[in-house]
């Protein structure tokens, strides 16, 4: 099931998963992983994970209500963006995955614009993101 908010939640069972079971690996949680040992996150916030398909979007749309007709103007990415340069942070660029999985995995196409569902076997980025 995907909805809002889910990001957080599979970034959290799937490090849980893991620790239970050290044969299985989950790659994008693991770069996740990797972003967080070197960016520490801020005190009071939900530290870094992996966003769903929601919160991905509302990141680079600007709205998880109806993004299929607002994805084209990317109206938070534009706002976003300059802020992450002035922190001296790398902007959103490229294709992303989302947290959001079944057979196929959803993403973000900045470049195009666009969205929609990949198979796994595609390589993408993952961004790390964090709530207060």
């Amino acid at each position: 099931a995907s909805g809002a908010g889910y990001g957080y939640c599979r970034s959290r069972l799937m490090k849980l998963y893991g620790a239970h079971h050290p044969n299985t690996t989950f790659p994008a949680y693991g770069e996740i992983d990797k972003y967080a040992a070197a960016h520490p996150a801020p005190d009071g916030s939900s530290g870094w994970f992996f966003p769903d398909q929601y919160e991905l979007a509302t990141l680079c749309f600007g709205t998880p209500i109806d993004f299929g007709y607002n994805f084209k103007y990317l109206n938070m990415l534009k706002k976003i963006n300059p802020q992450i340069d002035k922190a001296a942070g790398n902007k959103l660029i490229g294709k992303y995955w989302s947290s959001y999985e079944s057979s196929y995995v959803w993403h973000v196409n900045l470049d195009s614009p666009g969205f929609g569902m990949k198979p796994k076997s595609d390589t993408y980025r993952v961004r790390a993101v964090l709530a207060f």
